[in-house]
């Protein structure tokens, strides 16, 4: 599908949205990272040639996401969650690097949710 750049971006945004709301209503701890990050930190905005997103959450946020019931997770219409490694969730495009995946079912942009181990330091 061909999107346009002012249509990418805004989906983008909107995928970014849906998924911080998603996060929260789970309380799971989140943060932006990697690209998702630098872009917010050189220019106050998501990238605008990208076409996915990084978040990171903790290992406790990514057990709860492999063991909690689609249905109690508020998933998004117009949007799919898989998660590596769960009975709960169909086999998506993820693997031990990439745990969870959030997907635009429209368009296939998505977001990386990459496992942080907690410690104190």
């Amino acid at each position: 599908m061909c999107v346009a750049p002012d249509q990418r971006l805004k989906a983008l945004e909107d995928l970014v949205y849906a998924l911080k709301v998603m996060l929260e209503n789970a309380k799971v701890v989140y943060w932006i990272d990697s690209g998702t990050l630098l872009g917010q930190y050189r220019a106050r905005e998501l990238v605008p040639w990208d076409y996915n997103a990084d978040f990171g959450v903790t290992t406790r946020g990514m057990q709860y996401l492999r063991t909690t019931d689609k249905s109690k997770m508020e998933v998004p219409k117009g949007y799919e969650l898989t998660v590596f490694n769960s009975s709960m969730y169909k086999i998506g495009d993820c693997s031990s690097a990439v745990p969870a995946r959030f997907v635009d079912t429209k368009f296939g942009f998505y977001a990386n949710l990459f496992e942080f181990q907690e410690f104190e330091g």
